[in-house]
Formats: C-alpha cells, sequence, structure tokens
C-alpha cells in the first residue's frame, strides 16, 4: 500500500516475488489496477492475458474468482473501470467470447458500459473467427442487441460488420447496412465502401461494383489503392483489359501508384485474351515502376505464351525464373505442362511432372487433369485410366474436369456408350455433369448420325436447368446440316430464337452452307436475311451475301 504510487517500484517487486513463488491472484489483480492507473494499459492487459492464457484453467470458477477479485481490490488499488475493459479485450483475445459477453452484462448491472473500442474487439474477432453461418448470427446478434444496452456503434463496428457479410457473400445486406451508417450518425468511409466493392469484384458482379462505385464517388470519397485494385481486378477477370487498363491510368493521374496485384492482373487479362504484345508492354512499365515481377506475375506469362502455343518462349521464361533462383510452386510447373499437353508433347510434359516431383512439388488435381486431357487427345485412353487410379491412389478428388478429358477422350475414340456410363459415374461421385460434358455427347451423338440420342441429351441439359451456351445448340445444329435434316436444323433456329437464344455466325452458316450445296437459293437468301434481321455480323468465313444478292 505504502508504494503503490511507485509504479516501476511495485512491478519490480511483482516480478521478484512470482519468480519465488506463485503469487495470488489478489496480487495479480492489485498490480493490474496499479498499472491501469499509471497509465500503463498494455502491461495490465499482459498481465490479464497471461492469466487466461494458463492451461487447464476451469473457465466457469476462473471467471468468478477473476472478477470478484478485481471489483473486491477495485476501490483501494485504482478505481478506474479502464481494468474491466481490458479483462474484456483479453478474454476476446484468447477466445473465450462466451465469457466476454458475460462480462459485458455483469458490468452493466454495475452500471458500467463496456467501451466502443473493446466491443469492436469482439465483433472483430467474431467475425475473424466464423466458419459458418451460426457464427454470423451471433455477430448480427450482438450488432443489434448492444446499441440497446448503450453501446453507441461507429464507423470502425459497421465496416467489420460489412466485411463479415461480404466474407459470407451477403453482398446486398452489406450494401443496405452501407446505406443505412448516415441514419445512424455515422459516415461511411472508403474503407467501408471499398469493401463492399471488393465483395463484388470476388462474387464477379461488375455492374454492381460500378454502382458502388459512383455512390461512393458522389459522396465526395476518393477511391483509395484497395479500390482501385479490385476494379482492375473485376475487369480483368470479366475480360475487360483495356478497361482495366483505362482504370489504372486513371489511378496514376490520382496519384495513386499501382502495386504489383494491378500490374499482373492486367498482364494475366492480357495474356487471357492472347494480347501477348500488351502483356510485355506491361510487364516493361511494371519494372520502371520499380516494382519486382514476382512468381505469379510470370506464371501468368507462361500461360499466355503456352496458350497462344510458343512452348520456346514459354519455356524459356520458365528457366529463366528457375536461374533468377525464384520459387518456382505447383501453379508455373502445372502452367508449362499443361501447354506440353496442349501442344501434344506428353514426353516434355511428363518429363516435367518428374521434375517437379523431384523438387518436392506435389502434382495436384489440374496437373493430372491436364496430363489425363493430353493423352486422351492422343487417344491414349487406357493410359489416360491407368493415370485415373494413380490419382485416385494418392487420395486426390476427381473433378469435372477430369472426367471431361476422359469422356472427350472416349468420344473421339468412338466409343459413346462408355462415355456415356462415365458421366453416369460422375454423379455417382457427386460431381454433376456441366455443360461441356453435355456438349461434348452431344456432338458425338451428331457425329454418329444419332439425331435423336442427341435431342434427347440437350433436352435432358435443359430440364437440369444447366446454363446453355451457343456452342451447344451449334454442335447440333451442325449435326442436322451435317445429315442433310435443314428442316430439323431451321426448327432448331426458331425454337432458340422464341426462347431468346441469339444465335451467332457459325449457327447461320450451318444451315446456309448446307442450303448452297443443295443450290437452295432461295432457303439461303432467306437465311441470310434472318442473320442480318437478329443483327448476327457474318464471320471472316462468310463474310459476303451470297453472290446473287445486291
Amino acid at each position: 500500500m505504502k508504494i503503490k504510487y511507485d509504479y516501476s517500484l511495485v512491478f519490480s517487486f511483482f516480478d521478484w516475488a512470482r519468480l519465488r513463488k506463485d503469487t495470488t491472484l489478489e496480487a495479480r489483480c492489485i498490480v493490474i489496477h496499479i498499472a491501469v492507473a499509471s497509465k500503463n494499459p498494455k502491461i495490465a492487459h499482459e498481465l490479464t492475458y497471461e492469466f487466461w492464457r494458463k492451461p487447464n484453467l476451469d473457465i466457469n470458477v476462473s471467471f468468478s474468482n477473476f472478477f470478484e477479485q478485481l471489483v473486491y481490490t477495485f476501490k483501494d488499488w485504482g478505481s478506474d473501470p479502464l481494468v474491466f475493459d481490458i479483462f474484456f479485450q483479453a478474454l476476446v483475445d484468447v477466445g473465450y467470447f462466451d465469457e466476454a459477453r458475460n462480462l459485458f452484462d455483469k458490468m452493466l448491472s454495475y452500471g458500467v458500459v463496456i467501451s466502443i473500442d473493446s466491443c469492436n474487439c469482439l465483433l472483430s474477432r467474431l467475425s475473424n473467427n466464423m466458419s459458418d453461418d451460426a457464427r454470423i448470427e451471433t455477430v448480427l446478434k450482438i450488432f443489434s442487441e448492444f446499441p440497446e444496452m448503450g453501446v453507441c456503434w461507429n464507423t470502425a463496428s459497421y465496416s467489420i460488420i460489412i466485411h463479415a457479410l461480404c466474407r459470407f457473400d451477403k453482398l446486398k445486406e452489406a450494401q443496405t447496412l452501407l446505406l443505412q451508417m448516415e441514419s445512424k450518425g455515422c459516415f461511411a468511409d472508403v474503407i467501408s465502401y471499398s469493401t463492399v466493392i471488393d465483395g463484388y469484384r470476388r462474387a464477379g458482379e461488375l455492374e454492381r461494383a460500378f454502382e458502388v462505385v459512383e455512390e461512393m464517388i458522389t459522396k465526395g470519397l476518393k477511391p483509395n489503392p484497395f479500390t482501385y485494385n479490385s476494379i482492375v481486378v473485376l475487369l480483368c477477370k470479366n475480360g475487360k483489359v483495356n478497361e482495366g487498363e483505362r482504370i489504372l491510368r486513371e489511378m496514376m493521374n490520382q496519384g495513386v501508384v499501382p502495386d504489383n496485384v494491378v500490374y499482373t492482373s492486367l498482364i494475366d487479362g492480357f495474356c487471357k485474351v492472347n494480347d501477348l504484345q500488351a502483356a510485355h508492354r506491361i510487364c516493361g512499365e511494371m519494372q520502371k515502376q520499380q516494382l519486382v515481377p514476382d512468381t505469379v506475375t510470370y506464371t501468368a506469362l507462361i500461360c499466355g505464351l503456352c496458350r497462344t502455343g510458343k512452348m520456346d518462349e514459354a519455356d524459356n521464361l520458365f528457366r529463366g525464373m528457375r536461374n533468377k533462383g525464384m520459387i518456382l510452386d505447383e501453379i508455373t510447373y502445372t502452367s508449362l505442362i499443361d501447354g506440353y499437353c496442349k501442344a501434344g508433347e506428353m514426353k516434355k510434359a511428363f518429363a516435367l511432372h518428374n521434375k517437379m516431383v523431384q523438387m518436392g512439388l506435389t502434382p495436384n488435381i489440374v496437373t493430372y487433369t491436364a496430363l489425363v486431357d493430353g493423352l486422351c487427345k492422343r487417344g491414349e485412353v487406357e493410359t489416360a485410366n491407368e493415370l485415373l487410379q494413380e490419382m485416385c491412389g494418392k487420395g486426390l478428388q476427381l473433378n469435372t474436369c477430369t472426367f471431361n478429358s476422359l469422356i472427350n477422350g472416349l468420344c473421339k475414340a468412338g466409343n459413346i456408350k462408355q462415355a456415356v456410363k462415365m458421366m453416369e459415374d460422375m454423379e455417382l461421385a457427386k460431381l454433376y455433369p456441366d455443360v461441356i460434358t453435355y456438349t461434348t455427347i452431344i456432338d458425338a451423338y451428331c457425329k454418329a448420325g444419332e439425331m435423336v440420342r442427341a435431342h434427347d441429351l440437350l433436352r435432358e441439359m435443359l430440364d437440369k436447368g444447366l446454363q446453355q451456351t451457343i456452342v451447344t445448340f451449334n454442335v447440333l445444329m451442325n449435326g442436322f446440316c451435317m445429315l442433310g435434316m435443314l428442316e430439323d436444323g431451321k426448327r432448331l433456329l426458331n425454337w432458340m430464337l422464341e426462347k431468346g437464344i441469339k444465335p451467332n455466325a457459325t449457327t447461320y452458316n450451318s444451315l446456309m452452307k448446307q442450303y448452297s450445296i443443295q443450290n437452295n437459293m432461295k432457303a439461303t437468301t432467306e437465311i441470310y436475311r434472318g442473320m442480318n434481321t437478329q443483327g448476327v455480323m457474318a464471320d471472316s468465313i462468310h463474310e459476303s451475301a451470297p453472290p446473287f444478292l445486291p
């Protein structure tokens, strides 16, 4: 009691004493009070946290004892309510959320409301530890109930909840909360808006993301690097790479310096649209900005080179990465393996696979799927099946892409019956056939002249509610036309138009070609005019009107 105002002496004495014997809980609480009174909340938190980190604690008994001792020593040793905030924060940090809530209620009965910063700490930790919908319901319940008990949420509080909602793809709720903030006396900041924008970015909802951006600018808020990054990444993901570069220029004009993520997203975007010249240009600009391309950047370039069949350049870039001492991961190896498989160079693909294993890297399902696809395209379906067994033996879960590669191989080998069985096996494995699966088998049936089965499979696909692509309909249209079933082809075209499925040039070309072969110029003209009416531009193969048309 005599030295309680000499904090340094108190703490030295406490350290000296606890080296010799276990101190009592009362002594610990006294030192916690003195630390808070001496403006050393960090030490107070450490002492509290240290107690709750002890193994084999009886939580209920310990909570009751700690709370009682803290209250018992409160008046004589500090009288600063901040100690209860520190106790609350320590419980949250350790993960004792129920005990923290219990403390909140106990303090309320004493007329003390836990501070907004401590309550935000609880919201944040609960949000970051969420693993299911039940946990977010707990967070939302606290957010709803605490204001009734005297807590006034601030902008940081709303940002935490918005972030939590976005993590669980509850984007509409997050945007609604963003709009409600002002009515509660809080003004949404650039972080709150950027969180929602990034949520829409992850969900691939470009239009909604831009709506939030416009709303943000209307409020007078200036996008920050995180906001710009999300927009550029989303544009590139949607194939709008040129617009992404425009945003890059805009952010640079605003004095915002792009980071590796933005540049790499643009490089990846240009590679995906096969504009390697632009990709290399952006990479050069990135280096001028003193930003060093990393493994992800170079892997994007390797993918682009492989996609355009420039395997020598891809291999040189891969070797260059290795010579620079860069860490080559499974994704980099798999990108090059996939390139060799698509180029039919299976020997090089397997050699790279073996090298990958020697480096201690584990081939994943994508690696094996690339190898399976390459083997199937060469007609080596049996070898692909053996590889499939090896995958299963390693505990890898087959995915839809793996099955689609095998089904494609079986169809090319003319084994449609086995391909259909494999599609059934997919469903048994709870991997449901997608539009690629159906289109592959429909194409095989069409080439085999089994149009009834092809048509039935299309109906099955539509009944299952699978998202249609024009490729599927074009495959069926080509089947009808190749077999001379032009009336069926015309019926399919009319059905597509009725259902709002817009044909493309390939759809019309199949019909025009066959009518031309039959010298039925009237029907050819009719199809061509119908194509123009629908606003479909002729492609490079059939870019001109039939010769007898003006």
